[in-house]
């Protein structure tokens, strides 16, 4: 399945934005990121400015000079650093494809997201998933953010280098990974301390919205709860930093495939 995210800012100029520099030098060194025009603001570049135009030329793509009044209306008050580009389309994958990337002969891990519809919670996450090594994140069609130019800045250019399904029932997308014998880990405040749970391989990390966490048919389908230790009590994490803790968790555990 294949979908394109597209947005028309209000000079008509259809697309979807990557704002900042980082951002672009994160994309522009994908091999998946499909920009099509870069930005760039006209005057003074400095090195990193220069950076970014040496790594267009050398993926060909276009670059126009443009007004910084001009890129502050085309990304319509978005910071941008004096440098934006233009992504065609954001392609998903088939969640079938992101489980079967996490079997083999050294399974890994995949990560399903229920209702986490803070772009910048998920900008953040995925570019731990990446940064550890996660085989792929699963997201909801419809209550879930998707990736927006606002995820792709809040992941620092690394959500265009995660495989990411969006998948129309969550309770049937845990039943496929439990069909593909995958152990299902519900991360809660009240679950098992990580140290003390074993690590069982393929598995899926299925974490909650911050603001109401995962509800107890999605907790019930999973194999087990699990926590992260934490000095005080009745608190919770910012869910990108629990979702890295977590990750961190995996690849320490020998269970993900660093690529």
């Amino acid at each position: 399945m294949r979908r394109s995210i597209r947005e028309k800012n209000s000079s008509g100029e259809e697309g979807q934005w990557i704002c900042g520099i980082h951002p672009l030098l994160e994309a522009l060194s994908s091999q998946s990121s499909s920009l099509d025009k870069i930005y760039m603001v006209q005057g003074h570049w400095g090195r990193a400015l220069r950076e970014v135009a040496a790594l267009a030329k050398e993926r060909r793509i276009p670059m126009v000079r443009t007004p910084r009044e001009a890129l502050d209306r085309l990304v319509e008050g978005k910071g941008h650093q004096g440098v934006v580009g233009r992504k065609g389309a954001v392609s998903y994958l088939p969640l079938e494809s992101i489980l079967d990337s996490a079997v083999g002969p050294k399974p890994g891990v995949v990560a399903f997201f229920y209702h986490v519809q803070d772009p910048q919670n998920l900008g953040a996450a995925l570019r731990s998933a990446r940064i550890f090594g996660i085989q792929g994140v699963v997201l909801e069609e419809e209550h879930s953010a998707s990736i927006t130019p606002a995820v792709i800045k809040a992941s620092a250019g690394m959500a265009l280098e995660v495989p990411v399904a969006r998948i129309p029932n969550f309770m049937e997308g845990l039943e496929k990974a439990k069909e593909r014998d995958f152990s299902l880990f519900a991360a809660t405040l009240d679950g098992k301390p990580l140290g003390e749970v074993p690590v069982k391989r393929p598995m899926a990390l299925v974490f909650g919205s911050e603001g109401e966490g995962l509800p107890d048919r999605v907790v019930q389908k999973c194999d087990e709860e699990i926590s992260i230790p934490m000095a005080l009590s009745g608190v919770s994490l910012n869910l990108s930093v629990a979702a890295g803790i977590f990750f961190f968790w995996c690849s320490r555990k020998g269970s993900l495939k660093i690529t």
